[in-house]
């Protein structure tokens, strides 16, 4: 049921997979990321992005 619902509501229509998690993790813990501070990176497939569409409607 869970894995239903996290396909439902993702825009991208499936479940993140773990790489592309550690993906993220990994870049952040990289010297390429040295400059980035204080914000949020969502890794969502555009869940959030879509939420706040449909709350705006």
């Amino acid at each position: 049921m869970l894995s239903y619902f996290c396909r439902a509501s993702t825009p991208v229509d499936r479940e993140g997979e773990p790489d592309e998690i550690a993906s993220a993790v990994e870049f952040l813990c990289s010297s390429q990321a040295s400059y980035i501070s204080g914000t949020d990176m969502l890794v969502d497939g555009g869940t959030t992005a879509s939420m706040r569409r449909k709350a705006a409607k």
